[in-house]
């Protein structure tokens, strides 16, 4: 009878191991991230948490550093831009490499740009198939020339589900779904119309969109797409009253850029989500609808200039990642902590009015924090030694020429990483590099007038 007793005991035992384990597994990627070390571009943004509010540069030894979690968008720039969705089992190393219309991770081959140059038609009539086994995605940088149809081809046969990257304005980008069955879409800047819709709507393993899209009845289209668990949306306009978003309860995250929008009202059948991200919103004011939605883990209001009441986010105790609106006040953020013990990243961007950070020394569970875009009072990080990524503001490192030694020499584990002051993304990269141009042309046109 004690055999039988204890064989029992042991059984159950081992199913409770098993249960744990297995729920360890499924929830890993929601509750672990990443500091992934980035090497062979000029500054890099997680453009899935911060979109580009703030940019990684690299340290004395070119090296930079990015806290990421499974499939996040990393964005980076080395005179071009280039696009790459994290997986993880790419470890924490990351090194890239550019070379012509060719793009490398690690040394492995995993996109290509599809341009109108010789040596590009070349490569693809001489295409070996064991060349493209770890491609990922495709760069679209223009119209796609007609005899580029039976090439494209040819690699969908291998590779039918890579990731598709606009960064221009095609006027045929919709051939694309008649050959390749996509798990990703990110064209920012890009608008999307009847034709490109139609196309998209048949997809089957679409689980990434990030485009222009400027009414909420567009959007609830995308309700049928089966696979859809990331929104990326640019421009939205202000919903009618009444109107509300209507996607399925399997999408996970929604990121709304630049949208006109007051309040998040339209949110009140998506209280399934995960993930939501607010850039540039600057038209926010009212985001009460948050306490029907209990299941936020990553929570962004970067560069959202008009927002001041955050008290409905204490009420969202499960938060892994926060960036606090520019106006935050020091008695809110104050006031946050108590509530999220257990986040893992904050961001604050901008926020001139917090300058006691003395409050973020009761986190025992925080592994990132970012300060760009102010002047950070530092005397709190010291003792921080839970940190295991910190990025500050390039200009305050370099104002103090042992400002670095010491944080390293305080918190030798923690990878210091300086940022700039970013923007947000309104299309490729490419428009970023020419916003100084402008003005500098600009400026020339006056004093010309003037004389």
């Amino acid at each position: 009878m004690d055999r039988k007793k204890n064989k029992t005991f042991w059984v159950i035992i081992i199913l409770m191991i098993v249960l744990v384990a297995i729920l360890y597994l499924t929830t890993y990627k929601k509750t672990n991230y990443q500091i992934v070390r980035l090497k062979g571009a000029e500054s890099y943004a997680n453009y899935s948490k911060s979109n580009v509010t703030w940019w990684a540069g690299n340290t004395a030894d070119s090296l930079s550093a990015l806290p990421v979690f499974d499939k996040d968008l990393i964005y980076m720039m080395k005179g071009d831009d280039f696009t790459y969705r994290y997986l993880m089992t790419d470890g924490r190393d990351l090194k890239f490499n550019m070379e012509g219309f060719k793009y490398f991770l690690n040394g492995h081959l995993i996109a290509i740009n599809i341009d109108e140059s010789e040596r590009l038609r070349e490569w693809l009539e001489h295409l070996d198939a064991r060349e493209i086994k770890d491609l990922r995605s495709l760069y679209i940088s223009g119209d796609i020339p007609d005899d580029y149809v039976n090439y494209l081809s040819e690699i969908a046969v291998t590779k039918p589900r890579l990731g598709i990257i606009l960064g221009g304005n095609s006027l045929n980008a919709d051939k694309l779904f008649d050959i390749f069955d996509p798990e990703w879409l990110f064209a920012p800047g890009f608008t999307l119309d009847n034709k490109l819709l139609d196309k998209i709507l048949q997809s089957k393993h679409l689980n990434l969109i990030c485009m222009n899209i400027n009414t909420l009845d567009e959007l609830n289209r995308l309700s049928v797409l089966p696979d859809l668990r990331t929104l990326m949306i640019y421009d939205m306009r202000q919903p009618a009253d009444g109107e509300t978003l209507e996607l399925n309860d399997h999408l996970e995250s929604l990121t709304l850029i630049k949208a006109g929008i007051k309040n998040l009202d339209f949110l009140r059948h998506s209280s399934f989500l995960k993930e939501l991200y607010c850039f540039g919103c600057d038209s926010l004011t009212d985001i009460s609808l948050l306490r029907d939605i209990n299941t936020l883990r990553f929570l962004s209001f970067a560069m959202c200039d008009s927002l001041t009441d955050i008290t409905v986010v204490n009420r969202i105790p499960s938060l892994l990642w926060f960036s606090f609106p520019v106006k935050t006040r020091q008695d809110a953020f104050k006031a946050f902590f108590p509530v999220h013990k257990d986040i893992r990243v904050i961001e604050l961007t901008g926020c001139i009015n917090i300058h006691d950070l003395q409050p973020l020394k009761t986190l025992k569970h925080l592994r990132g924090l970012i300060i760009s875009g102010m002047e950070p009072d530092t005397t709190a990080l010291p003792v921080m030694k839970n940190l295991n990524y910190l990025s500050l503001p390039d200009k305050y490192l370099e104002s103090d020429s042992t400002r670095l030694a010491r944080l390293h020499a305080t918190m030798p584990f923690t990878t210091v990483i300086p940022n700039s002051v970013g923007g947000l993304c309104l299309g490729s990269g490419r428009l970023l590099l020419f916003i100084p141009l402008l003005v500098l042309v600009g400026v020339i046109f006056i004093l010309i007038r003037r004389r």
